[in-house]
């Protein structure tokens, strides 16, 4: 058999091939990859449940912290009003009236009088 006979011989034994292995290699790709894919989506879940677990514990301390602001309130209008009485005689708690921009207005009908701070600003926050 000559030279170019054996190589003519060669590429059709090429072309005539199973293409079984190639196939094998495209699948175990896709399976790797889905396989990648699941495990991601079983992490994902994972980190939703404990977020909504960190969610529940969040809701559960902010609900103790919003049952006391009635009395934390109640507690900050007194020192207001009081802090404002101060304010009559002392140079230093007049100063701090006038820069937390602290009001007194007596309620309408003779009770608990209402003290108001607006929230510290850049205006209005102490120099230290």
């Amino acid at each position: 058999m000559s030279h170019h006979q054996e190589r003519e011989r060669a590429v059709l034994e090429a072309t005539q091939r199973s293409p079984f292995w190639v196939c094998l290699v495209v699948f175990l790709a896709f399976v790797v990859d889905g396989g990648a894919r699941f495990w991601r989506q079983i992490e994902q879940r994972q980190q939703l449940g404990r977020m909504q677990l960190n969610q529940a514990a969040t809701v559960g301390r902010l609900s103790a912290v919003l049952a006391q602001a009635p009395q934390t309130e109640a507690k900050l209008q007194s020192i207001s009003v009081d802090l404002i009485q101060v304010a009559r005689t002392n140079a230093l708690a007049a100063q701090l009236v006038r820069e937390f921009n602290i009001s007194w207005t007596p309620s309408a009908t003779g009770g608990v009088a209402q003290a108001t701070a607006p929230a510290p600003n850049a205006t209005n926050v102490p120099s230290k």
